[in-house]
């Protein structure tokens, strides 16, 4: 019996298939690369959670529908992985995969609330992810209100990285959360057991695997856990808990037994 016929078997979820077929028999890879999108069928409204697109095989979108979260927008899960810069897997792409993640996250800010999550393959220090100093003096301000609105960035507290050190990747990761308004949450999370490193290789341990979501989002996140390494993998699951209302025009509890409306997301990742 196949994985997937036991995970419908046992568990009662729905395997949605999404990428991809690329054989890496030439890349010292024997097998061919897939990624599956695992919901669980009693979820009542699971039908209304779909797989925008695939963007060059590092990035997957998925789409949770405004009716059934207390807002006006739909939700936008983006799922990454973007290969170290000297894999062979980077070199089959002639592109800045990080530029085209960042329109990417522009093209569903306009559709939705946008959150990322995924290995990206950064690692980015202390350095801010959000623009210092950043606000206007009030005579400017004042003359800029006519024109447009312009909204300063909210210095955040310190994130607390046990990883220190920087790459390549991390100011390009830093300057996509810039752009785009999305904040890295490892380090930050309330709980504070989002403060461990991701990854564990032959070279030491960083953190390459994180969260990022808009300040105004931050709210929804009741749980980010790096949790314990495994046998299976030299990255750390990371497990999410998104605290989510059902609209209250929508009469049908997203999960059974969930009278009040409320649901809970659990996204478990692991590259």
């Amino acid at each position: 019996m196949s994985i997937k016929h036991k995970c419908v078997k046992n568990w009662n979820i729905l395997v949605k298939k999404t990428f991809c077929e690329l054989n890496l028999s030439n890349l010292s890879c024997p097998e061919n690369m897939d990624t599956n999108n695992i919901i669980k069928k009693n979820c009542q409204n699971y039908n209304k959670i779909s797989i925008e697109t695939c963007i060059h095989d590092t990035s997957i979108w998925l789409n949770i529908e405004k009716d059934v979260v207390t807002s006006d927008k739909n939700l936008c899960i983006a799922c990454v992985y973007i290969p170290p810069v000297r894999s062979n897997f980077y070199k089959l792409y002639n592109c800045d995969l990080f530029a085209d993640l960042e329109n990417s996250i522009e093209l569903y800010s306009s559709l939705g609330n946008v959150i990322l999550l995924g290995d990206t393959n950064s690692r980015t220090g202390a350095i801010d992810d959000f623009v210092s100093n950043d606000s206007i003096h009030t005579t400017i301000r004042n003359r800029l209100d006519d024109i447009f609105y312009y909204s300063a960035d909210i210095e955040l507290n310190v994130r607390n990285n046990p990883d220190n050190n920087t790459n390549c990747y991390g100011p390009k990761l830093i300057s996509l959360c810039k752009a785009s308004g999305l904040r890295i949450l490892n380090g930050r999370h309330k709980n504070g057991f989002a403060n461990d490193f991701t990854f564990c290789g032959a070279n030491g341990m960083s953190v390459i695997d994180y969260l990022l979501v808009p300040v105004s989002l931050f709210p929804i996140v009741r749980q980010l856990i790096v949790s314990n390494f495994t046998t299976f993998s030299d990255h750390a699951f990371l497990h999410i808990q998104l605290s989510l209302l059902c609209n209250k025009q929508n009469s049908t509890p997203f999960f059974p037994g969930d009278e009040n409306g409320e649901k809970l997301s659990h996204i478990r990742t692991k590259e």
